[in-house]
């Protein structure tokens, strides 16, 4: 059950983009011909609902969404008087408890596009919650979106602890839902791939089944992770890497 949740949420993205931008829709190239020939307004202007949107399509597609997303507060830890924003996305199910995907933001922060990632997650039937991990260095919780520049320049503090902790913290929120099971996974695109692997060498919390690294890889010194920290890695995590 737990590897089959888990390889559930790595098909959201298959065709999704890397950390740069190099047109005014930083995805497009990776949307299949179909997609971008014959978008259709169900869809949010790709033709593929069953893909997230492509950037340019995230607002629509998320205006258009059946399911329930909201903008919550969470502690970084417990007790803390500091917190971070997440955008959190539930799903259409009749399932009593729910398993929870933690989303995490690539270099340019919690994107309109990020939290349509989220949204096509809550699609495939599970709770979705994506942190923003630029909540402390852009001067706390906001739900104003960044530049993407703006965000780049800030996320240069944060580090690999403090990912996780967000991490942590969005996953304990969302398993703490009375519709929630107690088990989560981790997929990021990037600075976020970069972020589930280092959250499955530091093991997670309690529930932490694995995750899904788009094109992000840490604590290397080449093409693939070196022996150390695979030898610290207790769950599967799936690498997507073209």
């Amino acid at each position: 059950m737990r590897i089959r949740a888990l390889l559930a949420s790595s098909v959201v993205a298959i065709a999704l983009a890397a950390c740069h931008r190099p047109n005014s829709d930083e995805h497009i190239t990776h949307m299949s011909a179909g997609d971008v020939a014959a978008p259709n307004a169900a869809a949010g202007g790709q033709g593929n609902v069953t893909l997230p949107p492509s950037n340019n399509a995230a607002p629509a597609r998320l205006s258009a969404s059946p399911r329930h997303g909201e903008w919550v507060k969470l502690a970084w830890e417990p007790g803390s008087p500091d917190s971070l924003m997440a955008w959190v996305v539930y799903p259409s199910t009749s399932n009593a408890r729910t398993p929870v995907v933690v989303v995490v933001h690539e270099i340019f922060g919690l994107s309109t596009w990020v939290r349509g990632v989220a949204d096509q997650v809550a699609a495939d039937g599970f709770i979705a919650i994506a942190p923003d991990l630029i909540s402390r260095v852009r001067g706390g919780p906001s739900t104003i979106e960044l530049s993407g520049d703006s965000a780049r320049k800030l996320i240069a503090d944060v580090n690999s602890a403090e990912r996780n902790r967000g991490i942590v913290a969005a996953a304990r929120y969302a398993m703490s839902q009375p519709s929630a099971a107690p088990r989560y996974a981790v997929i990021g695109y990037c600075w976020g791939g970069s972020t589930v692997w280092g959250h499955a060498v530091n093991g997670g919390t309690s529930g932490f089944v694995g995750g899904v690294a788009y094109y992000g890889l840490p604590y290397t010194s080449g093409p693939t992770p070196n022996a150390d920290s695979l030898a610290k890695i207790t769950k599967p995590v799936v690498l997507l890497r073209g």
